[in-house]
């Protein structure tokens, strides 16, 4: 399902978690805000889940950790708060993850950072073990 770049506001209603045979879900490039819904979790069959430039805040649910077929999560532009969890490194099928959370992309299996600008920008490759320390302030 996709509906980016459709300036649409408002809370993701939970009800999205009905939705149970969703495999991409493409929220970026709104106004949505608020928080997550923890719904979200059921979402199983979910592979790819897009769900920045907008407004959201809070923490990501802990929920997130039943989307074991995912492997796209682009979670970037966001006000959310707290750490990237630990359990996204249980989540095997995860080969792409981009946050602002200190500038960290995760592509096939390989995390980049971002460092800049102080000396000469670029990415560094880093060792992915660390997700679970990375912070998503931004």
């Amino acid at each position: 399902m996709t509906v980016g770049i459709n300036a649409l506001s408002g809370p993701i209603p939970k009800e999205l978690g009905n939705l149970v045979n969703l495999v991409s879900l493409a929220l970026g490039s709104n106004n949505f805000n608020g928080t997550l819904p923890d719904e979200l979790g059921k979402l199983t069959k979910l592979r790819q889940i897009y769900i920045d430039s907008n407004d959201f805040s809070g923490p990501l649910p802990s929920t997130l950790s039943q989307l074991k077929n995912l492997s796209v999560l682009w979670a970037s532009d966001h006000n959310f708060t707290g750490e990237i969890l630990d359990y996204l490194g249980s989540l095997t099928n995860l080969t792409e993850l981009y946050t602002t959370a200190q500038n960290d992309i995760l592509v096939a299996g390989r995390l980049l950072r971002w460092v800049g600008p102080e000396g000469r920008p670029g990415w560094k490759e880093e060792p992915a073990d660390g997700l679970g320390r990375s912070g998503l302030r931004r």
